[in-house]
């Protein structure tokens, strides 16, 4: 390292990793999340078992071989977040996979605006009375596959239906519709 005067940088997490202890089986994200996973190493430098907890920093100890054999640097290089980074495995533990991302495919937008407007709490009680088959926006379907219109009795008739209203009544078996004033 004589060009660069001992300045060195690396990407960490690539690379090959070697060897067959506990530390040497995990990857380096999850050697990092410190998600209180208690480790058991058959070799480790502080001996013993070691139970993360969410505030424990990393070190990283460098080693290369210059041809003439592994050289381990003296000194432990303590791991400290970023304010910025271009890739990362997770952020607060959660992955990629569980993040919502923007679709503009074509005619698709789903974005986190569309998503809060279905699920405010007006829409997203219609959605759940829409799934439940509850829903009195719509009229459900029955088990044949028709549609089921609402039912009353000559005891309970629609207490003041609109224009275009339609309805079965249950006494006498047949259908009614409003049509504005009658």
């Amino acid at each position: 390292m004589q060009g660069s005067n001992g300045i060195f940088s690396f990407n960490v997490g690539e690379g090959n990793q070697t060897g067959s202890d506990y530390e040497d089986t995990i990857t380096l994200v999850q050697a990092i999340q410190n998600t209180g996973a208690t480790v058991t190493p058959t070799t480790c430098a502080m001996g013993g078992s070691y139970t993360s907890t969410s505030s424990d920093g990393r070190l990283m100890r460098v080693q290369f071989d210059d041809g003439s054999g592994p050289i381990t640097l003296g000194q432990n290089h303590r791991i400290n977040s970023v304010p910025y980074a271009q890739s990362a495995a997770s952020l607060d533990g959660v992955v990629a996979s569980d993040v919502l991302t923007q679709n503009t495919n074509g005619s698709l937008v789903l974005d986190q605006a569309n998503l809060e407007n279905i699920f405010d709490t007006s829409n997203h009680d219609e959605l759940l009375d829409l799934i439940a088959g509850t829903s009195s926006l719509y009229a459900p379907m029955s088990s044949s596959g028709a549609a089921g219109l609402p039912s009353f009795t000559n005891a309970t008739p629609p207490s003041a239906p609109n224009a275009g209203d339609i309805w079965f009544n249950s006494d006498d078996g047949r259908l009614y519709f409003h049509d504005g004033s009658s």
